[in-house]
């Protein structure tokens, strides 16, 4: 009767290959070198590149998604996240759509989720325009209406913050209809399907834009 080989060796030889493979893969030969990211503008490449740099240097073959660390910018949104081995990441983004446009004297800024502003750097004719002296906090909850309503951009095209807490939106038909901060929503609804079915009730407005920046009112002397 002959007796088993031993399987100590085996063990050992299968302890050395887990090391070796372990630090084969701990390695610096992983170590990201190269991000290619496309998607962006010319206008967002260089507000991206400061924390993708950040990237480097790390291994590639641990990297996931939440090392982008894109929860400070919630206009932007990962299509692809493609890892080439041994060294290079590339990163598709896709730019979500704005929920308006904040005209101020300093310029144009694009409105996202939780009152978010980056300056606009579209083309585009803008979605819907916001004017007015708005504080964070109004900016967070208009960006909570306009996300949760769409009715808003179905019948308006620009909303304009007054004092005292009054908000005046400009219908597609050139009315401006005034509510307050605290009134509820559904009114404004209510007056905006209104209009639909009575045009004439109100004094009609011819309302023009000058760059998109102003509303002019004037009367047209219609009932």
């Amino acid at each position: 009767m002959t007796k088993p080989k031993h399987k100590f060796p085996i063990i050992i030889l299968g302890f050395i290959l887990l090391f070796f493979c372990g630090a084969f893969i701990n390695s610096t030969f992983f170590n990201l070198k190269e991000i290619k990211c496309e998607g962006l503008n010319p206008c967002l490449e260089k507000e991206i590149k400061s924390f993708s740099e950040g990237l480097k240097g790390k291994n590639l073959l641990f990297l996931n998604l939440k090392d982008l660390n894109i929860e400070n910018y919630p206009f932007l949104e990962v299509e692809i996240f493609q890892k080439i081995l041994p060294d290079k990441l590339v990163i598709k983004f896709k730019i979500k759509e704005e929920l308006g446009t904040y005209i101020t004297e300093y310029g144009s800024f694009d409105l996202y989720k939780n009152g978010f502003l980056f300056p606009r750097c579209s083309d585009e004719k803008e979605k819907f325009i916001i004017e007015g002296d708005i504080s964070k906090e109004k900016l967070e909850n208009l960006s909570d209406i306009l996300e949760k309503n769409d009715f808003i951009y179905e019948n308006f095209i620009g909303v304009k913050y007054e004092e005292e807490g009054c908000i005046k939106f400009l219908s597609k038909e050139g009315y401006f209809i005034e509510i307050y901060e605290k009134e509820s929503l559904s009114n404004l609804d209510k007056v905006s399907s209104f209009l639909k079915e009575c045009p004439n009730f109100f004094e009609k407005q011819k309302i023009s834009m000058i760059n998109s920046k102003l509303f002019i009112a004037e009367n047209r002397g219609e009932k």
